[in-house]
């Protein structure tokens, strides 16, 4: 898409009809910004009420951005992932240590159970102990890449 001035997305945004410059859906995205986020990979795997959650996610962080700055947003990917943490009691330090973690991105089975797809990461804090030895924890979230940033989304106003 070739670079437009800021005032040619003005001139975007009032033709669409939104005055404010508050986008209102992943609609408004492609229209104005020319980013069909539904082609994302991992967009089609994800259930009905992550897919609701990613576009009010997105949407807010679009919002969030000044219009010179939303030209450059494009996430990457977006996964419903389980992020397992590896742990480990270590006596010297009379303390629980994380040794590791893994993130493995979900989709649902033909009986509706989330399983996992296929690890996205695995990270190593501690080298040489191995993860089998470790007690874990774990949780989920939606996760999407953007300009090098992981942003990991609970609910449409909650990210870290």
């Amino acid at each position: 898409m070739p670079k437009i001035t800021r005032c040619e997305y003005e001139e975007l945004y009032e033709n669409a009809g939104i005055k404010n410059y508050q986008l209102r859906d992943l609609t408004d995205i492609e229209l104005i910004h020319g980013y069909d986020l539904t082609l994302l990979p991992g967009y089609e795997e994800l259930s009905t009420e992550n897919k609701k959650l990613f576009e009010d996610t997105v949407v807010r962080l679009f919002n969030g951005h000044g219009l010179d700055t939303r030209k450059d947003l494009l996430p990457k990917c977006v996964h419903y992932v389980e992020e397992i943490n590896f742990y480990k009691f270590i006596e010297e330090e009379d303390c629980n240590s994380v040794i590791g973690q893994e993130v493995y991105s979900l989709i649902k089975n033909r009986n509706g159970k989330y399983v996992h797809k296929k690890r996205i990461h695995r990270f190593t804090y501690e080298k040489g102990i191995p993860f089998k030895e470790c007690k874990t924890y774990s949780k989920t979230y939606l996760r999407f890449e953007l300009k090098g940033v992981w942003y990991h989304f609970t609910e449409a106003y909650e990210w870290y």
